[in-house]
């Protein structure tokens, strides 16, 4: 028996998707971090960044600063290096004993990978079911072979809840007026995630932008009033300490400023480390407009009125969902061209199937919720169907009667 690509999908996604695989799949992926909870003699190894949250915390919880505990007191190196809110947030690992917090952070860091895949996977138009069907499975293969994750495991740090937080706003449709709010508290905790507020600016989310802004600013300012002598110490001077976290050429340490601290000499690396960030920047806001080129014009929808269409289109789906009205579909005369008007505004064009992405960067996936909808003119019917979430390509072609909806491929 021949099995198309399509059987072979749609069979998988069945079975993934079946309450036993799902169940089954979350066990997995919890039991793969027993290897990171117990060595060979049955105790915790080592956890380097949840041994500096916990000790340092205690630390401060007993009447002591938090920012002068010392992982290596004698070298006074590896102190806590996040802002009070960033204390506040971890707290809770102090109702625990050490190693009880320890293997929580890394069952924890597991489930947030889940979800990052997961909002990945909705981000490019999965169902809910399916993006946390697959996301356990997904989400093992991640944290074994991704080099971060598997850092982050090693260490038990939060960078996975920071991106795990970023990435509920990068997923979420701009309509949502909560957009930005994860984001923000990511950047309160720690500084790093701050640079998400670029891909709102980006894309001139201007809302979005602002909430996060505001939402990082006031969580805060409301650490502050709580805690204004460790905010005010971590604010003038513990943040502007960069040995604080270690020196820059440690082999960990996988940024551009890592990278140059280990190719040149320290008297070179201020004006390297810039250069090299101007040039990254500039890499990636070209990728980003040759991305943006690219998926506008993948599919570029037209509407081809022939009144003598050849009998091969003239088989159609029954349609339902939306209709698209005479007035907007029909031109002056025939052979005309013109987009049809729920397709002219590609800011308001958002299927919210898909995660609010618009039509010019979900109809390239072959995702996004089914639509059909029907035009008259003189009498006769034109039906028009576009990408469904698991459904035919962007190439598709239903037609009947004059009018013709062609989603022209590039290349």
């Amino acid at each position: 028996m021949n099995l198309s690509f399509a059987d072979l999908r749609a069979g998988f996604y069945a079975t993934v998707r079946a309450p036993i695989a799902q169940i089954l799949g979350w066990l997995c992926l919890l039991g793969a971090t027993y290897p990171q909870m117990y060595d060979k003699d049955y105790k915790l190894p080592q956890h380097f960044d949840v041994y500096v949250y916990w000790y340092a915390l205690n630390n401060w919880f007993s009447g002591n600063s938090l920012y002068d505990w010392y992982a290596l007191p004698d070298y006074k190196m590896y102190p806590f290096t996040y802002p009070p809110f960033g204390a506040w947030a971890l707290s809770p690992l102090t109702w625990f004993d050490y190693e009880t917090a320890a293997r929580l952070m890394i069952m924890a860091i597991a489930l947030q990978t889940a979800v990052i895949v997961a909002l990945v996977g909705r981000s490019l138009g999965w169902s809910w079911g399916s993006a946390f069907a697959i996301a356990p499975w997904a989400a093992i293969l991640v944290q074994q072979c991704l080099e971060p994750f598997t850092q982050s495991v090693g260490f038990a740090q939060v960078n996975t809840a920071m991106m795990a937080l970023v990435m509920i706003d990068v997923a979420a449709p701009p309509s949502w007026k909560g957009r930005g709010v994860a984001s923000g508290l990511a950047a309160a905790i720690k500084l790093t995630p701050a640079i998400a507020v670029l891909i709102f600016l980006l894309h001139r989310q201007w809302r979005s932008a602002i909430t996060m802004v505001a939402t990082s600013l006031t969580v805060t300012l409301l650490s502050w009033v709580i805690s204004p002598g460790e905010s005010a110490r971590f604010f003038f001077d513990a943040m502007w300490d960069p040995q604080r976290a270690g020196d820059a050429y440690y082999t960990s340490n996988q940024n551009l400023k890592g990278f140059v601290a280990r190719a040149l000499p320290e008297n070179t690396w201020s004006i390297a480390w810039a250069i090299t960030v101007a040039l990254a920047l500039v890499a990636a806001v070209w990728l980003c407009l040759r991305i943006q080129a690219a998926a506008t014009s993948v599919v570029t929808p037209h509407v081809i009125y022939d009144d003598a269409a050849p009998g091969p289109l003239n088989a159609a789906a029954p349609a339902t969902g939306a209709t698209v009205s005479a007035a907007s579909a029909a031109p002056s005369r025939s052979g005309a061209t013109r987009k049809p008007s729920h397709l002219t505004d590609r800011r308001s064009n958002h299927d919210p199937g898909a995660a609010g992405l618009p039509h010019h960067l979900v109809a390239p996936l072959g995702v996004g919720a089914s639509q059909r909808g029907s035009a008259n003119r003189g009498g006769a019917t034109a039906k028009v169907r576009t990408p469904g979430r698991c459904g035919p390509s962007a190439g598709s072609i239903i037609h009947h009667g004059p009018a013709l909806v062609v989603p022209l491929r590039a290349g």
